[in-house]
């Protein structure tokens, strides 16, 4: 059906601009690891779009001559600057599927092309040009009215994504919440319908293994907290933690999922937790806000938590921390003092990121978002023992639960992620944790493609194509 459309749009895309020009290869230029990269476009920064319905907009690239239609998705925000959901707690800014001021336009780098050239006369259906420049290089896309169809949604099929190399899938992300089945471009991720946050099968779809390409055996929350006094304390574990999909928003480009939930203890709920997770083409990213009901504020005493990812068929892999050494730990099953090294200084507040690589052409990367008025300590969360083995990163009073069963010959292992200390729980927190998974992380010293992420390229919108003749004009004329 997509490809029907395509065909159908080609000559009125001809027709109304005139195309004399050759593009490269999508991906020219553009740094592997900003490949799959979300651009997000505020609302702001369009105002030649504001008014108009969703439905009538629609976004291409110049590519081989023509102008091509990409995935995309518009999204409504709410005032807290998340996408908008009627079942969430924040209101609506502005209007429901109508762009103006608070809204954002989402489409990834990868699918970005060439500038459009020469500049059609008397057009009015290019609204906007985005300019998009990363280490002296320019991409560009166009925001078009006039069509009124959006090419991204032509189909549900998922078979289109399992090769990274096609240029414009319908969806490079889905999520099934009938099943809890996770699916991109790039991996795929089973969670149980019952309870989100219990993971397995977390698989990357390029790892190069002869074994089962299976990472993950499950996501642990562990939380310790003394009751009425800091000791004896009580832990609770995932299965305490009763989290429901409350909403979906399965775009294209990106599936936001909103969960709402409580962490029950004895029956009594002593937690409030939402969710905002969003799926992305190689990324996850756990946006979590937590609540101490008032009448448990002076029950709880130095909750501890963690977040951590139990592993499995990595052994052999190695991994490294932001304030760690340089020299990357072996994951064989047992603590060796580098790793005693890396527990103790690993990573704190200002500086998060893990790295670990399968050295099977999978490398996660994965960091912590926390806010500045947020005093909570953290530290690296690692075990990775055989039976009997010192757990070396706990205190003799804290126990976050064993993880003590990696034999000789098991898969299973590392538990790798973070810990947050001494939460306070007379105010309400967030964090955010997100996960980057690539086949490439470990061509870049990891320092390197930290710095990389987190660089923003630099955006330019020219509104209506008046405005953009303009501009190109004076540029050419100085």
């Amino acid at each position: 059906m997509l490809l029907l459309m395509a065909k159908a749009l080609m000559p009125v895309c001809l027709i109304l601009f005139s195309i004399l020009s050759s593009a490269p290869s999508f991906a020219a230029n553009i740094p592997f690891s900003k490949q799959y990269q979300v651009v997000e476009i505020n609302g702001i920064d369009m105002p030649s779009l504001n008014g108009l319905d969703f439905n009538n907009l629609s976004v291409f690239a110049f590519r081989n001559g023509t102008l091509t239609p990409i995935p995309f998705q518009f999204e409504d925000m709410d005032i807290d600057g998340n996408t908008y959901f009627v079942k969430g707690e924040a209101p609506l800014r502005g209007q429901k599927d109508i762009f103006d001021n608070h809204d954002a336009l989402f489409f990834l780098l990868a699918d970005t092309g060439d500038q459009l050239t020469p500049f059609p006369r008397n057009n009015t259906h290019v609204l906007s040009e985005v300019k998009i420049t990363l280490e002296n290089t320019s991409r560009y896309v166009y925001v078009a009215t006039g069509m009124s169809m959006n090419p991204a949604f032509a189909t549900d099929d998922m078979s289109t994504v399992k090769n990274a190399t096609n240029l414009s899938p319908s969806k490079y992300v889905h999520f099934n919440k009938d099943t809890g089945l996770i699916e991109t471009s790039q991996y795929s991720l089973q969670t149980d319908p019952e309870n989100f946050l219990l993971w397995s099968q977390l698989r990357y779809h390029d790892m190069q293994t002869d074994e089962d390409n299976n990472i993950l055996d499950s996501l642990k929350i562990r939380m310790s907290a003394g009751i009425l006094a800091k000791y004896p304390r009580l832990t609770l574990t995932n299965k305490n933690f009763f989290m429901n999909v409350l909403d979906v928003k399965d775009g294209p480009v990106r599936s936001i999922i909103l969960l709402s939930g409580k962490v029950k203890v004895a029956g009594f709920t002593v937690l409030y937790v939402n969710f905002h997770v969003a799926v992305l083409p190689s990324e996850l990213e756990l946006e979590v806000r937590v609540r101490v009901p008032s009448i448990f504020k002076h029950v709880i005493h130095s909750p501890n938590t963690s977040l951590s990812l139990e592993c499995r068929n990595i052994k052999g892999g190695i991994f490294r921390t932001s304030l760690g050494p340089v020299q990357p730990a072996i994951i064989d099953g047992h603590i060796s003092p580098l790793e005693q090294s890396l527990i103790q200084k690993g990573i704190d507040n200002d500086h998060t990121w893990i790295w670990v690589s399968t050295r099977k052409n999978l490398d996660v990367f994965a960091t912590m978002f926390i806010s500045k008025n947020f005093t909570a300590p953290i530290s690296l969360y690692y075990r990775d023992e055989k039976p009997n083995e010192s757990n070396a990163n706990l205190g003799p009073n804290d126990n976050l639960g064993s993880n003590n069963n990696l034999g000789p010959n098991d898969n299973t292992g590392p538990n790798i992620g973070y810990r947050i200390h001494d939460i306070p729980v007379d105010v309400s927190f967030k964090f955010q944790f997100n996960i980057i998974m690539s086949g490439d992380i470990g061509e870049l010293e990891p320092q390197q493609f930290s710095q990389n992420y987190k660089t923003q390229p630099n955006i330019a919108v020219y509104n209506n194509f008046k405005a953009i003749k303009l501009a190109k004009r004076d540029l050419l004329d100085q």
